[in-house]
């Protein structure tokens, strides 16, 4: 083997590494990125050795390609400024760490196209797993899938070759739309984003369910941008109809953040004129005023299982759902002490 000097000041390349192992710049990549053409057992080992005597970055892919595992977990999430969502990534760094895990983050902003590339950047770092919180593209996590075990949260139906984890979505809607009705709705409208990457909307299905169950008329189903303005601008439309509802269910905390503004701007008054009910269980749910009745996702029990399937797979990929109790807030009608 080529000896290289190595100056201080002299951050090794690819082109040390190939002088030193006696190879191809090429080769020194295939060995690296595990591709696309393959590297004898004889070359890649004397590429390996040149990696970790010279330093090369990122030692992370050197590591994980001679001992099987990077102890790193990628995780995709849509946008970081929904408060769900970055409690949510909080949990998971948290739970990973605790299994001596790092994480590796990327926000896709919702655009398939960022987040493709952003998946195949985790494949050159070698990660041991996927957990993605996003609804962007179910087919991408399928494919990913084949390469690393790939877990989708906020999965309310099954992803093909993906675990899934996520809220009882369609259980725990019912339970809000009957508490409503229990309070004597019977107009009971749904705001929801949009979830066009799954056969079925869990949580519009249960609203409509229980609307079904009561004998009640099909009321309105608002769908926007799962965002505080996407919430106002349903709630002003729902407002504007001939007849408009007196209880909303809101299927995010933020979606009723933005109805609520909406009320205050009509003087519309909550819960005497229009009840709420939310999905979350955010902190910021619990701050709004009226303090919203909203379903709590277990956030930490879900970071915790979704961490553990990367770490410990299942023999075979299933979809778990979590129950999600009501917390009653003042938004829905009931007496708050």
């Amino acid at each position: 083997m080529t000896t290289v000097p190595n100056s201080r000041h002299h951050a090794p390349t690819q082109g040390d590494v190939a002088r030193l192992a006696g190879v191809s710049a090429a080769v020194v990549s295939y060995v690296v990125n595990d591709g696309p053409r393959p590297v004898s057992p004889e070359a890649r080992e004397r590429v390996l050795a040149a990696i970790d005597s010279l330093g090369y970055q990122p030692n992370a892919s050197a590591r994980a390609l001679r001992s099987g595992t990077s102890r790193l977990i990628g995780v995709a999430a849509p946008e970081m400024s929904n408060p769900y969502q970055a409690e949510l990534v909080e949990a998971i760094t948290v739970h990973a760490r605790a299994a001596g895990f790092g994480t590796l983050l990327v926000s896709s902003g919702n655009s398939p196209e960022d987040e493709r590339l952003a998946l195949s950047s985790f494949l050159s770092r070698g990660i041991d797993g996927l957990i993605t919180s996003s609804l962007v593209d179910a087919t991408l996590y399928s494919e990913f899938a084949r390469r690393v075990p790939t877990t989708v949260l906020n999965a309310e139906t099954t992803v093909p070759g993906c675990q899934g984890i996520g809220p009882e979505g369609f259980a725990s809607t019912r339970l809000a739309t009957r508490h409503l009705i229990e309070h004597g709705h019977t107009r009971i409208a749904l705001i929801i984003g949009p979830l066009t990457q799954w056969p079925v909307n869990a949580r519009q299905e249960g609203w409509s369910r229980e609307l079904q169950a009561a004998g009640l008329a099909p009321a309105p189903c608002i769908v926007r941008p799962w965002t505080r303005e996407g919430g106002y601008d349903a709630s002003l439309e729902l407002l504007d109809l001939p007849e408009p509802p007196t209880a909303i269910v809101a299927a995010s905390d933020l979606l009723a953040i933005g109805a609520l503004r909406a009320c205050h701007e009509r003087g519309i008054l909550v819960p005497e004129d229009l009840a709420i009910i939310s999905f979350d269980g955010s902190p910021e749910s619990f701050y709004a005023n009226p303090q919203l009745t909203t379903l709590v996702q277990p956030i930490d029990a879900m970071a915790a299982r979704a961490v553990e399937t990367i770490t410990d797979p299942p023999p075979e990929p299933r979809l778990e759902l979590f129950p999600l109790p009501l917390r009653i807030g003042a938004s829905c009608g009931c007496p708050i002490p």
